[in-house]
């Protein structure tokens, strides 16, 4: 612990010991010889002064420490004294003003203030793990200068704390590992947190608000410049928590491991809900979001920051990669429904959404791949799930037609220029257009059907949605010579779909002989987001067989198979098997045993393996049960959605 400012010549608000080691002042007892008829009142002020030294009414302005009587922060010294004390790092405390800590510059020969709570490994673990509320105040030009120490801010570490409502503006904070404005690292709900106008620095592991958190971070905005050699992010430098309705305006240089919010992110729920804009250039795994992600991650987040770097460059992330845990488990690495805007460069493996991949996930992500300077989504190879753009179809109305995938009923508002977060209140925004949008699950080019016996049949489901604001119409076909191989059993002819509403196709495959049959289902619509007519281009194979393939190939009693992919978002296919032709009924319902829709309706199936396709997309998160009634048998499975 260093030097307490109350011990480096600064006055405190109320002086702890009034007298010297509990002998009365002889100018005091004098006055009590000559005016007895106050000796009874002194004598009892003189006992409260007894007691109280070295207790909390010294030390603060008022408070009691508990939850509904915290401990009121008026002055720099009274918050300086938090940490200095066992009996005070569990408390609960209020700030009630701002606070100039200029003074701090001085404290501790030039090492300024002392941390709040220590974590040296092996050696000392003195967290801060009670509350701590800013009350909207603000604590500016706090410094702190400690290169050779670790988990520096203003709370070195916390665990089991909450800390919020705080602002800390023209900071200057220096320490060498795990390093962040408010705290070098932290097991704690953190929200609403304000660092501005700041320089924050040290050698790795540094964030703006946190070196690094396991905890929640909601609500919160750092600004300011970042110096770093490695991993370093502007709100998190390492990030095993959640990141939620947060941003960050950053400078960082130098330094490899960098992000516009999170340096590295590992096995966390990730980002959500947040921004970064600013300006980055570095070495290796440089990302306008995150530097490198190993599971976890990204959801309707986006980034506007210009970054640049040797390698591992790109406009959301550098490097993306799902972690093995164990045998038989991976958390993939995922982006969904997120965007990236600045411009991105770099020697080798520079993409517009992600630098490197190594076997991520990405769903309705995008990038502007005129201001990118991108043509490709991954600087290393082809990956799906992204769309890049031109600078006109991201923003404006046009947004909403070309990145239609993108909620912008609940999630999104559309402005005057790229899409923002409705958290955000935007002054430009601007209505959305009167459009359908069309969109196609499962989303694929072309589906082959494999090899299939002769006397039996395949199936397969697509769901037509139009997630507009008008009706959609347009008429669902098959063409090309396939000699009737390919029939639509349910969904064929003109259609019209109203806004929010949706229409299963389901095409069955049953060859006559052992040949390749050929055809593309077309499906027409008058939506403005995808061209006139969706083609998808269906193959199979006929098979002959013998008694004993179809023994093999058929089950003895209808079989319900588990969906795929299992967890998913938004969309999952269904798999079931006949022995015979059936009646069949499948439903999928929440866990309290509510119906959550109907996927087939008593409808007469051949013997066969078969697929249904569910599109979740208003569903919420959660687990669910799916029931399949074929004749008088019933079977259920469950499914997990993950959005």
């Amino acid at each position: 612990m260093g030097v307490c400012p109350l011990q480096a010549g600064h006055t405190p608000l109320i002086k702890e010991k009034p007298y010297d080691s509990g002998v009365l002042n002889m100018t005091l007892f004098l006055h009590i010889i000559k005016n007895r008829q106050h000796l009874y009142f002194l004598f009892i002020l003189f006992g409260a002064l007894y007691i109280l030294p070295g207790s909390a009414l010294a030390q603060f302005a008022r408070g009691s420490g508990t939850e509904e009587d915290p401990y009121q922060i008026e002055t720099i010294e009274q918050l300086q004294v938090i940490g200095e004390s066992e009996e005070h790092r569990d408390k609960h405390f209020i700030l009630i003003n701002d606070i100039d800590a200029g003074e701090t510059a001085t404290w501790n020969e030039g090492k300024g203030f002392d941390p709040i709570g220590r974590l040296i490994i092996n050696e000392v673990n003195e967290p801060f793990t009670g509350t701590f509320d800013g009350s909207g105040f603000t604590i500016s030009n706090l410094t702190i200068n400690r290169p050779d120490e670790s988990y520096i801010g203003l709370f070195g570490y916390a665990t089991r704390a909450t800390i919020k409502n705080i602002s800390l503006d023209h900071v200057q904070i220096e320490g060498d590992r795990f390093v962040g404005g408010l705290a070098g690292g932290a097991s704690s709900e953190l929200h609403e947190i304000q660092v501005t106008n700041a320089v924050i620095s040290g050698d790795r592991t540094i964030g703006g608000v946190a070196g690094n958190i396991s905890g929640t971070l909601s609500g919160s905005v750092f600004s300011g410049v970042l110096n770093v050699r490695i991993t370093a992010g502007g709100l998190v430098g390492l990030n095993s928590g959640i990141i939620q309705q947060s941003y960050a305006n950053v400078e960082i240089s130098g330094g490899s491991g960098v992000g516009g919010l999170v340096g590295y992110n590992e096995l966390s729920p990730g980002i959500m809900q947040s921004f970064a804009m600013g300006q980055i250039s570095g070495g290796s795994a440089i990302g306008g979001l995150a530097g490198s992600i190993w599971g976890g991650e990204i959801n309707d987040s986006y980034s506007m920051v210009n970054v640049s770097g040797e390698s591992a460059v790109g406009g959301l992330v550098g490097e993306i990669e799902s972690a093995v845990i164990g045998i038989d488990y991976i958390d993939y690495a995922r982006i969904n429904d997120s965007y990236a805007v600045g411009e991105v460069s770099g020697n080798t493996g520079v993409g517009g959404v992600i630098g490197v991949d190594y076997g991520g996930k990405y769903k309705s992500s995008y990038w502007d791949a005129e201001k990118s300077g991108q043509n490709e989504a991954a600087g290393n190879r082809e990956v799906s799930g992204s769309r890049g753009l031109i600078t006109t179809h991201m923003t404006g109305q046009d947004a909403y037609i070309q990145m239609y995938e993108l909620d912008f009923d609940e999630t999104w508002q559309l402005t005057e220029g790229y899409p923002v977060l409705r958290w955000q209140e935007p002054d430009n925004a601007v209505d959305q257009p009167e459009v359908p949008i069309v969109r196609v699950a499962p989303k694929e080019e072309e589906y082959d059907f494999g090899e299939v016996d002769t006397d039996s049949s395949s199936s397969r489901s697509y769901t037509l949605r139009n997630s507009g604001n008008v009706t959609m119409s347009g008429e669902v076909s098959l063409t090309g010579t396939h000699d009737g191989a390919f029939t639509i059993i349910r969904g064929e002819g003109d259609y019209m779909l109203e806004p929010d509403s949706s229409r299963v196709i389901e095409v069955e495959f049953r060859p006559a002989s052992a040949d390749t049959f050929r055809a593309t289902l077309e499906i027409g619509h008058d939506a403005p987001n995808r061209d006139d007519l969706l083609g998808i281009q269906l193959k199979g194979t006929g098979k002959l067989s013998t008694s004993v393939d179809q023994e093999v190939q058929l089950p003895r009693q209808p079989e319900l198979h588990q969906n795929h992919p299992n967890p998913f978002n938004p969309v999952t296919v269904i798999a079931y098997s006949l022995p015979n032709p059936e009646t069949v009924t499948l439903q999928v319902y929440d866990v309290t045993g509510q119906l959550v829709e109907t996927l087939i309706n008593q409808q007469l199936m051949p013997a066969g393996r078969h697929q249904a396709v569910w599109d979740a997309s208003n569903a919420a998160s959660g687990t669910y049960l799916y029931r399949l009634q074929s004749g008088e048998i019933i079977q259920s499975r469950s499914m997990l959605l993950i959005k």
